[in-house]
């Protein structure tokens, strides 16, 4: 294990512009490292304190190596247009800082910053929220669709091209989101199949052809027999 050990991660600024934060940390004793750090090459040492005030505090180990003080940092980026940047190094969901005899590797970083992105894609899920995702990463909700429930529905007007308006007899619409009081969920990027059986609607086809071929026959029929009932009082 070396007497230092470089840790860097990107930040951004209120414009999105991406700058390195480059945190470096020191042997000074025994089971004891300080703290050092710079912004793009520039030293920021003089703005790192603990989060709460006071410090920097030197990160120290017990001798099994766990973390025992400091490790809760606060990072004073206002002059770079970053605003303040909390540096945790324990309790977080990659786990803590650890000193055993080892190479030093970070194991895990996040930041929950992130630079200009435009939309690429949207997607939307069986509650009907609609959610965006950009080419910087993110993914954000950002609308939700509503179902609507008739008590009459089959009173409703149609208007055409599967658009329907509520009318007197319908009542007014019940709203509310997808899944929650039996307004059922929503599918997407799904095709609603034909509810027509095909076989059975040729089959009446058929039948309704035949039977229209039929009718034709006998008005045919009657136009003859009258032809030849005035053709025999003419005679």
């Amino acid at each position: 294990m070396a007497d230092h050990y470089d840790s860097s991660i990107t930040v951004y600024d209120n414009l999105g512009n991406s700058h390195t934060l480059d945190m470096t940390y020191t042997k000074a004793a025994a089971n004891d490292w300080g703290v050092t750090g710079t912004l793009d090459g520039n030293d920021i040492t003089g703005n790192i304190t603990n989060q709460g005030g006071g410090g920097p505090t030197d990160m120290t180990f017990n001798a099994n190596g766990t973390m025992t003080g400091g490790g809760l940092y606060a990072v004073d980026l206002n002059a770079s247009n970053i605003g303040p940047v909390n540096l945790n190094l324990t309790g977080t969901a990659g786990g803590s800082t650890t000193q055993y005899a080892a190479s030093s590797v970070t194991n895990y970083t996040s930041q929950d910053g992130y630079g200009p992105g435009f939309l690429q894609r949207i997607s939307i899920n069986s509650e009907g929220v609609i959610t965006g995702n950009y080419s910087n990463g993110q993914v954000i909700p950002q609308y939700q669709l509503t179902l609507a429930r008739f008590n009459a529905p089959g009173k409703l007007h149609r208007e055409g091209s599967n658009l329907y308006t509520e009318t007197q007899d319908s009542g007014v619409p019940l709203t509310g989101s997808a899944g929650t009081n039996g307004l059922g969920t929503i599918n997407s990027n799904s095709l609603e199949q034909s509810n027509v059986d095909l076989s059975n609607e040729f089959v009446h086809m058929i039948l309704y052809q035949q039977a229209f071929q039929a009718n034709s026959r006998i008005i045919t029929t009657t136009d003859t027999l009258m032809q030849e009932v005035l053709n025999l009082k003419q005679a």
